[in-house]
């Protein structure tokens, strides 16, 4: 559990033992972007074989979001990520297959 909280940066954000802070009812003493990063780091956990993520970094600064999907895009699961806001770079970096989607048509930009 402490090497996922760490690869998503909670480590040390939820004080000196992260694994006894407490998120309060509903999650209320954490972040919007340390919801989002617990979640992920429960996902990493579960080691699904598959990630659909919507909007998953929507609450992130830019650091996190890139450390984030850099984990993300490295996993050897699939995973399926919808997103207003992404990295052209970080795509390019990881081969990943993009498709560009509009209410007229879609591009796959693979």
């Amino acid at each position: 559990m402490l090497a996922a909280l760490k690869k998503v940066n909670l480590n040390t954000e939820l004080g000196a033992d992260p694994l006894t802070y407490q998120c309060g009812d509903q999650g209320k003493n954490l972040s919007g972007g340390q919801k989002e990063r617990l979640s992920i780091a429960r996902a990493l956990l579960r080691k699904r074989p598959l990630f659909l993520l919507d909007e998953v970094t929507a609450s992130l600064d830019q650091r996190n979001s890139e450390k984030i999907r850099d984990i993300l895009y490295q996993l050897p699961q699939t995973v399926i990520e919808i997103a207003h806001h992404y990295d052209d770079k970080q795509i390019d970096k990881y081969h990943v297959r993009h498709i560009k989607m509009n209410k007229d048509n879609f591009t796959d930009l693979a």
